[in-house]
């Protein structure tokens, strides 16, 4: 295995050995190893967890939406959950932790489907990951999120019919994609190894994402959630590149290039409670977020610009 020191996160061990090819998308899954990472104790649930403990709810405003926290526990919510109900559906913008019993948080989102008129105090529960592109475009524009909806769903293979029926809206997009393709069987020997925190995802570019949690039960929870989201990416681009293999030393240049740009990279502070804060990560080649909580990182995502 190889050591990574992570800044702001910590080290964890890159398990090559244990490296998961998805032939048919050109993917390639690296666990990532924190061997003690259950060795303290799990001080927040996902919300893959528990999804009904926390409800959302429509504040009339296309930026934010108010979230209640149903239990006695913190609730992380990662950036890009696309959440939906009887109401216009939106995408999580920031990570954010929810205290226990909090109520009336303000949530920063934004629209996933500018057809869909806001019902205000319409309630909307959490749907899925939204793929890799959407959670970029919000790090611009609303109206860069429209047109990157727009163009995904105007360039998948769905018939005329489905497209007319979905017309701009993620939410129902995803989950005909989902159903259409078999997301699932990309999945099924994907294996959750003891000791894993999360991944990191390669394609013949090099490093896509790398996605960690602080403890091997928090990723356990979602990891398939997470990784559906890379995997409908590559279904509706329809990628044409080469298959290839990746070796230890391509690996190995790719991490070098991430750690370097982590460490130059500018972090800025975009979300704080009394217990809980976020930053966003801007560097040359990578972006991205990190949660701490009581002052320990939770979690950290970094995808290529």
């Amino acid at each position: 295995m190889q050591e990574l020191e992570i800044p702001y996160f910590g080290t964890v061990r890159l398990a090559i050995e244990k490296m998961y090819k998805i032939q048919d998308l050109n993917l390639y899954i690296v666990p990532t190893i924190e061997s003690n990472s259950t060795s303290h104790e799990r001080e927040y649930l996902v919300i893959n967890e528990k999804p009904d403990s926390v409800r959302f709810r429509d504040s009339g405003s296309i930026d934010k939406v108010y979230a209640d926290n149903l239990t006695g526990s913190y609730i992380l919510l990662p950036v890009g959950i696309v959440i939906a109900g009887l109401t216009q559906p939106r995408i999580i913008r920031n990570t954010i932790v929810l205290e226990p019993y909090a109520k009336d948080v303000l949530v920063d989102v934004m629209c996933v489907s500018a057809s869909t008129p806001i019902t205000p105090r319409a309630y909307m529960k959490m749907h899925r990951y939204a793929p890799l592109s959407v959670k970029k475009a919000c790090r611009f524009s609303q109206r860069r999120v429209w047109s990157t909806i727009r163009a995904v769903i105007a360039s998948s293979d769905l018939s005329s019919h489905d497209k007319s029926r979905i017309l701009d809206n993620l939410a129902l997009f995803m989950k005909e994609i989902e159903r259409t393709k078999q997301i699932g069987k990309f999945l099924e020997d994907v294996q959750i190894h003891e000791g894993q925190v999360g991944f990191a995802v390669f394609d013949h570019e090099g490093i896509i994402a790398l996605e960690l949690f602080n403890h091997a039960d928090s990723f356990k929870t979602c990891s398939k959630d997470i990784l559906k989201k890379y995997v409908l990416e590559r279904v509706f681009t329809k990628h044409t590149e080469r298959i290839y293999d990746l070796n230890e030393d391509l690996i190995g240049k790719a991490l070098n290039m991430l750690i370097k740009d982590l460490e130059k990279a500018e972090y800025k502070l975009i979300k704080k409670s009394s217990e809980h804060v976020t930053y966003e990560i801007s560097g040359t080649s990578f972006e991205g977020q990190y949660a701490i909580l009581k002052g320990k990182t939770i979690y950290m995502v970094v995808w290529r610009r």
